[in-house]
């Protein structure tokens, strides 16, 4: 989005491969990115395996949520 000053990610396990992992507090992420971020790379050995969904938000300049991405989802194994 052209007049984003930064962006809102939302990472949530769906569906845990281990059951073990409820309490896991990298369930469920939320993190602020800058606009200029093309790319962010996850510590994928803290995450829980599982069906995961995500999807961003746009934030404007007084970082009020803008136009919102459409759920997205990953398998990791």
């Amino acid at each position: 989005m052209e007049e984003a000053t930064g962006y809102l990610l939302e990472l949530q396990c769906e569906n845990l491969r281990n059951g073990k992992d409820a309490d896991n507090p990298n369930r469920f992420v939320v993190m602020p990115l800058s606009s200029k971020t093309l790319i962010y790379n996850f510590q994928a050995d803290k995450m829980p395996k599982g069906k995961w969904r995500w999807r961003v938000h746009a934030l404007s300049q007084t970082a009020f949520l803008g136009q919102m991405d459409t759920w997205r989802t990953f398998i990791y194994e």
